[in-house]
């Protein structure tokens, strides 16, 4: 975390001096080719022409398959711990979406703590269009 700070620290003195606003970096084609190659340094399997907006946050890596031409708008989460997520070809996944393959069990008499998870794999078909969380 302190790595993390430093480095953001550099990182913002440096677009300061080179007087680049720090919003238009956000939304350069190089973040993006930032993004998906971390992604992909992480275990992800990321196809060609996808779209990574800022601020998507992403779990489990090695579990995510993200296919051809596909968009993840801004704020987004897609979480593949004990799971999977796969977005099919030419899908647009809309702001603060949430692809999540785990869940809390709700069981009657333990607390939740106790009760422990449940996963599924999340699958999304190719040409779909999820709307943006409100």
């Amino acid at each position: 975390k302190i790595l993390r700070s430093i480095l953001k620290i550099m990182f913002s003195s440096i677009l300061s001096i080179l007087h680049i606003p720090y919003i238009r970096l956000l939304y350069s084609k190089l973040f993006y080719l930032v993004r998906i190659k971390s992604l992909r340094i992480r275990g992800a399997k990321v196809g060609n022409n996808v779209r990574i907006r800022p601020f998507v946050t992403f779990s489990g890596c090695k579990n995510i398959i993200i296919s051809d031409n596909v968009y993840i708008g801004e704020s987004s989460i897609i979480s593949a711990t004990n799971s999977s997520v796969t977005t099919g070809k030419n899908s647009l996944i809309g702001p603060r979406s949430l692809l999540v393959g785990r869940s809390h069990n709700i069981l009657k008499d333990l607390n939740f703590i106790e009760s422990g998870y449940s996963s599924a794999p999340v699958k999304i078909s190719d040409n779909v269009w999820l709307g943006a969380k409100r």
